[in-house]
C-alpha cells in the first residue's frame, strides 16, 4: 500500500474537526489508496456476511460501509450506554402458595421493625458523633495535626454508624496503601461509581479529600457539615472558571501530602453492571494512582442510585428498608503512567483492571451523556431513515415488491378458484333445478296421459252401453 499524503496534523486536525471525520480522512486519499483499503477490507470480512450484505468489490464500499456501521449505532435505543443506567429488575422468585406468607412476614419485620431501629439508630449516633466532633474540634483547634487525625477518627465512626444502620456485610481485598507516596505527595484513589454510598465504604478504612460535583439538598448538607474536615473539593460540572480552580486546588492537595485524593473518573452513577468511560484528569496529575473495584451483591438490597428516579435521601430510606448491603472492595497496587503513555491510555488502562476484577463490562460512552434526553419523534425519524438506508443500499425494496408482486399473484389464483367454485355451485344448482323441472314435466305428462286414458274408457263404456 502506498503511504498516505497526510501529516500527523492534517490527520489530527481533521479528527478533531466537527464535520463528518470519515469524509475529510477519504478527501485525501489516492485512487491508489482507496482501492487498496478495498480489498484489505474484502479479504479480512467473513465471505458470510458479504453474501448477506451484498456487498460488491467497488471503489468506495469500504467507506460506505464505515458510514453505515456508524449510522446503524446511533439508531440503537435499547444498546449498553443506556442499560449502563438502568436498575435490573429479577423476577419475583418467592410468589408461591408455601412462601408468600413468609414472604408477607419479612417484609412486615423489615419496614415495622428494622426500618424504624435503623432510623433511630442512625439520627441518635449521627447527633452524638456531631457533638464529639465539634467539641474535639474546638479543643484541638491549635493542634492541626492532632485535629486532623481526630477528625479522621470521627469519619470513620459515622462510617461504621452507616455501616450499622445498613447490617452491611463489606469485605476489604488487597493492601490499603498509605496514605502518602515516598516524595511525600498524596496518592489518587481511582474507583468504579455506583452510588455516595461508595465514598462511606472507602471512609471505613481510609477516609480521603473528594474531588467531585457540588450538591444541594441532603447530599449538599453531607459535603458542607460531615466531609469539610478533609478539605474536599467540590465544583459545578458546567461552569468552566470553577473547574479550572478545582485543578488548582487538586495541585495543592497533592503537594500537601495530609490525606489521599478521591476520585470517581466516571462522573456519574452507573448501575455496578457497567462501567464508563473514564475522563483522563485524574490521570493528568503526574500523581500514584490506587485503583479501587467496588462491586455490590443485589441480593438482598440494590445499592445503584439513579438520581433521575430518585433523591439521595429516598434512596438512603430504601436501604434501611431492605435486608442488608453486601459490598467488596479491591485495592490494586500503585499504579504510575508509563513513560510512552497517554493520559487515555493510562485511564484505559486503569479502568480494564477495575472492570475484570469487579466483573462490569466495559462501555466507552462518555456518562455525561445521561443527563441528555433525545425526543422519541427524532429517534423515531433517524431509525426510519436507517431503514430507508438499508432498503436502497441492499436492493430491500426490490425484494419487497417481488413478495408484494408474490402475495398479489397468490391473491388473484384465489379469487380465481374461487369464482370458479362459486360458477361450478352456480352450475350445479342450475343443473339440479332443471332436473327437478324436467321431472315436474314428467309428471304432468303421466297425469295428463292417466286423465286421457280415464276419459278414453269413459267413452268407451257409455258406447258400449
Amino acid at each position: 500500500m502506498t503511504n498516505l499524503p497526510l501529516t500527523n496534523t492534517q490527520i489530527n486536525a481533521s479528527l478533531n474537526s466537527k464535520e463528518d471525520k470519515l469524509e475529510s480522512l477519504i478527501g485525501h486519499l489516492t485512487r491508489d489508496d482507496k482501492e487498496e483499503i478495498q480489498k484489505t477490507f474484502e479479504d479480512r470480512m467473513p465471505e458470510k456476511l458479504i453474501s448477506n450484505l451484498s456487498i460488491k468489490s467497488t471503489n468506495g464500499d469500504f467507506f460506505e460501509a464505515a458510514k453505515f456501521v456508524s449510522e446503524g449505532m446511533q439508531v440503537i435505543v435499547d444498546d449498553q450506554f443506556s442499560r449502563a443506567f438502568k436498575k435490573k429488575n429479577y423476577k419475583p422468585w418467592n410468589f408461591e402458595k408455601y412462601l408468600y406468607p413468609v414472604w408477607i412476614l419479612g417484609v412486615l419485620f423489615r419496614y415495622l421493625v428494622l426500618f424504624p431501629l435503623r432510623v433511630l439508630i442512625w439520627v441518635g449516633g449521627f447527633f452524638l458523633i456531631a457533638v464529639i466532633f465539634i467539641i474535639g474540634s474546638l479543643i484541638l483547634m491549635k493542634n492541626k495535626q492532632k485535629k486532623l487525625k481526630f477528625q479522621t477518627y470521627m469519619i470513620k465512626s459515622w462510617a461504621l454508624l452507616c455501616f450499622v444502620s445498613w447490617s452491611a456485610v463489606v469485605r476489604y481485598h488487597g493492601t490499603i496503601p498509605p496514605k502518602t507516596t515516598n516524595n511525600g505527595k498524596s496518592l489518587v484513589f481511582v474507583a468504579n461509581h455506583t452510588t455516595l454510598n461508595d465514598v462511606v465504604l472507602l471512609f471505613r478504612r481510609q477516609p480521603c479529600s473528594i474531588v467531585g460535583q457540588r450538591h444541594s439538598g441532603f447530599v449538599g448538607f453531607l459535603q458542607n457539615y460531615v466531609f469539610a474536615a478533609l478539605d474536599p473539593v467540590w465544583f459545578e460540572r458546567w461552569e468552566t472558571k470553577d473547574r479550572q480552580s478545582a485543578i488548582r486546588k487538586i495541585k495543592n492537595r497533592l503537594n500537601s501530602g495530609n490525606v489521599p485524593l478521591l476520585l470517581f473518573p466516571e462522573g456519574t452513577c452507573v448501575n455496578n453492571e457497567y462501567c464508563v468511560m473514564f475522563k483522563k484528569g485524574a490521570f493528568e496529575l503526574d500523581a500514584t494512582i490506587i485503583p479501587i473495584a467496588i462491586k455490590y451483591n443485589k441480593l438482598f438490597a440494590n445499592a445503584y442510585w439513579n438520581s433521575r428516579e430518585q433523591s439521595f435521601l429516598m434512596h438512603t430510606l430504601s436501604l434501611w428498608a431492605s435486608w442488608a448491603v453486601i459490598a467488596d472492595v479491591y485495592f490494586f497496587p500503585p499504579q504510575n503512567k508509563l513513560p510512552d503513555e497517554t493520559s487515555t491510555q493510562f485511564a484505559n488502562r486503569v479502568k480494564a483492571m477495575i472492570c475484570r476484577k469487579a466483573h462490569l463490562i466495559n462501555c466507552n460512552a462518555d456518562g455525561y451523556l445521561k443527563h441528555v434526553k433525545l425526543n422519541e419523534n427524532f429517534i423515531k425519524h433517524r431509525q426510519s431513515q436507517m431503514a430507508n438506508f438499508l432498503k436502497k443500499r441492499f436492493n430491500l425494496k426490490e425484494e419487497e415488491n417481488q413478495n408484494e408482486n408474490q402475495n398479489q399473484n397468490e391473491n388473484e389464483k384465489e379469487k380465481e378458484k374461487e369464482k370458479e367454485n362459486i360458477q361450478n355451485n352456480n352450475n350445479n344448482s342450475q343443473s339440479e333445478k332443471n332436473l327437478k323441472n324436467l321431472k315436474n314435466q314428467n309428471v304432468l305428462q303421466n297425469k295428463k296421459k292417466i286423465t286421457k286414458s280415464q276419459s278414453e274408457i269413459v267413452l268407451n263404456s257409455k258406447k258400449e252401453k
